[in-house]
């Protein structure tokens, strides 16, 4: 009887601390990236204004974040300026992103403040900075995945028409998903035609 009780106390205990742990509201750096907590009215997204530095900097973020998202261990590594351009490509259709507009000011400053975050994992290949690594089990990462798919499934990703980003982008549902047969053509020379 003693050992239930002793076991019903630990459930207990650890059921407090895991609600304790959903009712925090999230950290600063998602908090500055627009996200809600659970305990914030349902989660999701909330818009940024992106007319001052810190609103540009807290939408880098989201598209990172979102970029991330998107992108697989198989597609790793990745070149970082193919990757800046799908973090461009994962912004809200009604906003311009500058990066000169941020305090991040450069593309190399925006990847080292992320790989500091413990985000990603840089590493020069051949003379070019590539993400070789991304920790899915961060923090900012998890709040802003959850958030994501409470705003429906990826808040800021734009749809993608055309292609032209290249890289890492892939389609992201069935409505608006793109197929893509790609095959070798070749050619004879023209040494082996007929004269």
């Amino acid at each position: 009887a003693a050992a239930a009780a002793a076991t019903a106390a630990a459930t207990a205990k650890a059921a407090a601390a895991e609600a304790a742990a959903a009712a925090t509201p999230p950290t600063a750096e998602v908090a500055a990236m627009g996200i809600r907590g659970d305990s914030g009215g349902g989660g999701g997204l909330t818009p940024i204004d992106v007319s001052s530095p810190a609103g540009m900097d807290a939408m880098f973020e989201r598209c990172f974040m979102a970029a991330l998202d998107k992108l697989t261990d198989a597609e790793l590594p990745v070149r970082c300026e193919l990757f800046y351009a799908n973090v461009l490509s994962s912004r809200p259709d009604d906003v311009t992103l500058d990066l000169k507009k941020s305090t991040f000011k450069k593309q190399a400053k925006i990847f080292s403040v992320m790989e500091k975050r413990g985000l990603i994992t840089c590493k020069a290949i051949h003379k070019q900075d590539n993400v070789v690594s991304v920790n899915r089990d961060n923090k900012v990462f998890l709040e802003y995945c959850a958030a994501s798919e409470a705003a429906g499934g990826g808040g800021t990703s734009s749809t993608e028409e055309g292609g032209g980003g290249g890289g890492a982008i892939k389609s992201g549902g069935a409505a608006n998903s793109a197929t893509f047969d790609i095959s070798n053509v070749y050619r004879a020379s023209t040494m082996f035609r007929p004269i």
